[in-house]
């Protein structure tokens, strides 16, 4: 093993410790949990090329969960480690600057248009669903890019298309690449992945990109979005859009549907509230219970 020293400015030893895993017992002030990474690339023609290239590694490797040691080499990426446990360390004030940016960015876009990953599951739908009722509060036209579905929805996704309210919400391929332009807002949910959201290709049509996820970050993510709502120590894409929901400055009025939507999102992911469920989580299932959730319908949804 590696014995690590730390020594101040004039030379004093201030500790010392022998593995990785002793770090994890240093106590700061805040709720925070402090852990070792490390990124090396060989990539760039100048230092200061390789440089930036180690430093999006390090991004990667933070936005994972951190305790991991990453490599890029040829345009790839080899992770070691990774073993420290998600715990909750958010904070509401991200979610509230989110909230009213996303919220001044509809504003100033022509239309919304949202996109989620391929084979969407219900996390997926219904964090699309709370965002096409944000936009909507926000007098913009909004449409959901779905292509393919998971069997598990397919009974939900029809009861969506049957009401009225919804008519023409769910959009292809083609309709998409028709209605989008430089001044639309893509809003992709439930994954960070350019080559994992249902039309990559929509990627290229608008620089007004906005990305809402929960999953490790993957060497493949979506670059520059305008907005960044990225959490791993979230339970679900529906839990981040649901807080948005609720910080906006606009009046939002979640509809029975979409409510059942996220609140099927959340309990989807957590396995029932068993699993990676943290305070937030909760509160973000009571906002979605006053709004007029019915749990047992929620939970025919996932009956096949």
């Amino acid at each position: 093993y590696y014995i690590h020293y730390y020594y101040d400015e004039n030379d004093n030893l201030v500790y010392a410790y022998k593995s990785d895993d002793d770090v994890k017992e240093i106590e700061i002030d805040g709720p925070y949990q402090i852990t070792l990474s490390i990124a090396i690339s060989n990539e760039g023609l100048t230092n200061y090329e390789k440089y930036k290239s180690a430093q999006t590694a390090m991004d990667i490797v933070l936005g994972r969960g951190g305790d991991q040691a990453v490599v890029r080499e040829n345009d790839k990426y080899i992770f070691f480690g990774g073993r420290t446990l998600e715990v909750e360390k958010r904070t509401k004030v991200k979610a509230r600057t989110v909230a009213r940016a996303l919220e001044q960015i509809i504003k100033d876009s022509s239309n919304v248009i949202i996109m989620g990953h391929k084979n969407s599951d219900i996390d997926c739908i219904g964090s699309s669903l709370g965002i096409y009722r944000l936009a909507k509060a926000l007098d913009k036209d909004a449409y959901i890019v779905s292509t393919n579905t998971g069997l598990s929805i397919d009974n939900f996704v029809e009861t969506i298309k049957k009401e009225d309210e919804y008519k023409g919400i769910f959009i292809n391929k083609s309709e998409a690449l028709n209605k989008i332009s430089e001044d639309t807002l893509l809003l992709v949910v439930d994954t960070n992945k350019n080559n994992y959201v249902e039309v990559p290709e929509l990627l290229e049509e608008t620089n007004k990109i906005a990305v809402i996820d929960h999953h490790r970050k993957s060497p493949e993510f979506i670059e520059n979005p305008i907005i960044s709502f990225h959490e791993v120590y979230a339970s679900s894409a529906a839990e981040l859009v649901t807080e948005i929901l609720q910080y906006v400055e606009t009046d939002i009025n979640l509809t029975n549907l979409e409510a059942e939507g996220l609140y099927a999102g959340i309990m989807m992911d957590t396995k029932n509230f068993t699993f990676k469920t943290g305070v937030r989580t909760f509160e973000a299932a009571a906002y979605l219970r006053k709004s007029g959730v019915d749990i047992i319908r929620v939970k025919k949804w996932f009956q096949s």
